[in-house]
């Protein structure tokens, strides 16, 4: 009965720090997996082939070394992705464009018009209106992550896609 509450115990412990576990008979033993970040397979979050979730080595294979590096955890490629990575996992978090010639995973760049781009993602799942700016956001199912469409005179001007935290 011991051995049975030290393993439970232990499971506790190692899920809470992000570990998940095998068991071999019956809690016998308990042998550490750490569980990675799971990469958001949604097209329609992704932008320049850049997935949220990615690796920052997988973001390297698809559009090579960075031209610019910000701080420790922001990249800036030769077709203006930023990219930014959360140090915890080194997983990409964030992405964003402010320049035309990179798409979206559904076709919407900068520059696509107000009409393409709801057609394309429908009724957004909140516009907010300032200074003759339009903020179009759209949420995952999940609610985990996010894409933000920027407007300015009714044509996309920026497109952020990240974690909603």
């Amino acid at each position: 009965m011991n051995k049975k509450i030290t393993a439970a115990l232990s499971i506790a412990i190692l899920s809470a720090a992000g570990f998940g576990y095998v068991a071999e008979n019956n809690f016998s033993a308990v042998a550490p997996v750490k569980v990675e970040a799971a990469q958001i397979t949604d097209s329609k979050f992704s932008i320049g082939g850049v997935s949220l979730g990615m690796s920052l080595g997988e973001v390297k294979n698809i559009l090579g070394e960075p031209a610019r590096q910000l701080d420790d955890d922001k990249f800036i490629f030769s077709n203006g992705l930023i990219i930014e990575i959360k140090k915890l996992d080194n997983t990409v978090e964030e992405i964003k464009i402010y320049q035309s010639g990179v798409a979206t995973g559904a076709g919407v760049s900068v520059g696509t018009s107000e009409k393409d781009l709801i057609s394309i993602y429908g009724t957004p799942d909140s516009v907010e209106k300032d200074d003759g700016e339009t903020e179009y956001k759209y949420y995952s199912s999940d609610k985990s992550c996010k894409i933000k469409f920027e407007l300015k005179n009714a044509f996309v001007s920026r497109i952020k896609s990240s974690m909603h935290d």
